[in-house]
């Protein structure tokens, strides 16, 4: 049965581990990462041209980089404006680009600059005809006390922070707040149809890994693929092969890592 790498446990822009899967083994993969630019860069030859590798790329870019959640991670706007460059190349393969906002925060959207940010990350996948995959924060115990560190730090984050811990009691968002937040992003013009969301308890879930991305990667099966098992929400199918060994938090430090 064929197995499909990814890099959930990490940031594959900052380790060379699935190297060998790609580059050696020429198996397919799906490479998530929150320094696109860097990855892009580095592997030239798997998104542009005749490629060299089969891979999907996830950009994951939130709207928060450099600021206290996501303290190691390039500013939005950097990111979007390299990967509109490489939008505009007509030798870059655009269908291995998927823009993922994971996790989105919906407390957060109090404040203007997340707010903006958001809207500005939606608009770049819908007006480039990109796929667009959201998730929302998993508030487990060892982040909310993070969260609450970064509230006394840095004031600015307070009322936001505040309104999450009164608000949020269990590891997932409210249902009906996440469902608006979803509507929002319709409102905005981003069709329903085209908005991917990843392991979201009680709604309609597309995996990392699907039919669609079979379909990108020319993997055609007769046999039914299992699913898989990760959790209960995961919408993936069962051949997914994790490709890093990393069990820490990465040098990005981001505040909802679900690492301790």
């Amino acid at each position: 049965m064929i197995s499909i790498g990814i890099t959930e446990r990490g940031d594959a822009a900052l380790t060379k581990e699935w190297h060998s899967w790609v580059y050696k083994n020429h198996q397919p993969a799906i490479l998530i990462t929150k320094d696109p630019r860097k990855l892009i860069k580095e592997n030239r030859s798997l998104f542009f041209g005749e490629v060299k590798g089969n891979v999907i790329l996830h950009a994951t870019i939130t709207g928060l980089g450099g600021t206290p959640i996501e303290p190691g991670v390039t500013g939005y706007k950097e990111q979007l404006s390299y990967l509109g460059e490489c939008l505009q190349n007509p030798d870059f393969h655009r269908e291995k680009l998927v823009i993922r906002q994971d996790p989105l925060i919906p407390f957060f959207i109090q404040d203007p600059e997340y707010q903006g940010a958001v809207i500005e990350i939606a608009k770049f996948a819908r007006d480039n005809g990109l796929r667009y995959r959201i998730s929302f924060l998993d508030y487990y115990n060892h982040v909310r006390d993070r969260f609450t560190k970064i509230k006394e730090q840095y004031p600015k984050w307070a009322v936001c922070i505040n309104n999450q811990n009164k608000y949020q009691t269990d590891l997932h968002i409210n249902h009906s707040l996440r469902e608006s937040f979803l509507q929002s992003l319709i409102n905005l013009g981003i069709p329903e149809s085209t908005i991917e969301i990843c392991g979201e308890p009680g709604m309609k879930c597309t995996g990392c890994i699907s039919q669609k991305d079979l379909d990108i990667f020319g993997i055609s099966v007769t046999e039914t693929l299992p699913k898989n098992m990760q959790r209960p929400a995961c919408a993936c199918l069962g051949i997914k092969y994790e490709l890093l060994n990393n069990k820490r938090p990465c040098a990005h430090n981001c505040a909802y890592c679900y690492w301790k």
